[in-house]
């Protein structure tokens, strides 16, 4: 996948540097089991199902003119989203549920809802869904500009349809800049993040 989603765990999380130098100043982890207990409960595994528009022959390089004609295949693409407002709001990576027909997300709690497409943008890779649902535990988001290079963060998600998986690793450089993303500026990390 182009982008995911991150939820950074960031102030309570953030390890204090004692002020003592040599082997024994080296900060410990935090407490990542404390986290994902809250922050797993907001990661949303996601199906989309459709049919994208077929490339035009020539850019398949075939030469029978009938393949313009035909039909995309059936698509089925698998995502995390994440619950960033009780009523039903979920962020998801806009390359996976753009142009599909369904898509259906599951809760942590295994309820399941038909989500429909409210927001897309594709510079950024993000897409908003909503589903029919009220009073959902939602994302806390941090504050970016007490992130610094070095700390440590997280990533939560449903990589292969594997539902609720955590990885951890550390800021490695922000901002950082992508000349086809327009400015955006991105937080780099080491966090292993798989396809979904």
């Amino acid at each position: 996948a182009r982008a995911a989603l991150l939820v950074l765990i960031a102030g309570s999380a953030r390890a204090e540097l004692p002020t003592e130098q040599g082997p024994s100043a080296r900060s410990a982890a935090p407490d990542f089991a404390v986290h994902a207990r809250y922050e797993t409960s907001v990661v949303v595994s996601l199906v989309a199902t459709g049919r994208r528009p077929a490339l035009p022959a020539a850019a398949t390089g075939s030469d029978d003119s009938a393949d313009d004609e035909a039909a995309a295949a059936p698509e089925r693409s698998l995502a995390s989203g994440i619950v960033v407002d009780p009523d039903g709001l979920i962020m998801t990576s806009a390359h996976a549920v753009a142009g599909m027909e369904t898509v259906i997300a599951t809760l942590a709690d295994r309820r399941q809802y038909a989500a429909r497409l409210v927001g897309l943008d594709v510079v950024s890779d993000v897409a908003l869904l909503k589903v029919d649902a009220h009073g959902l535990m939602a994302a806390r988001f941090g504050d970016p500009s007490q992130l610094a290079v070095g700390d440590w963060v997280a990533a939560v998600g449903a990589p292969f349809g594997l539902e609720r998986s955590l990885t951890a690793g550390i800021v490695s450089a922000m901002p950082r800049y992508l000349p086809e993303l327009v400015g955006l500026p991105l937080i780099q990390t080491d966090v292993a993040i798989n396809r979904g």
